[in-house]
């Protein structure tokens, strides 16, 4: 079994501050049904 949870988004932010340019990517299917990275959830970054 596959099981995620979401990161805080103050979290985020600290982990891709020293970058310029960063790809956000969510998943359709695992990621999706944990509401942890599917397409809803990419959309708030």
């Amino acid at each position: 079994m596959i099981v995620a949870e979401q990161k805080p988004l103050e979290e985020i932010r600290q982990m891709i501050a020293p970058y310029e340019r960063v790809l956000i990517l969510g998943c359709g299917t695992c990621m999706t049904v944990c509401d942890a990275g599917g397409e809803r959830e990419v959309s708030f970054l």
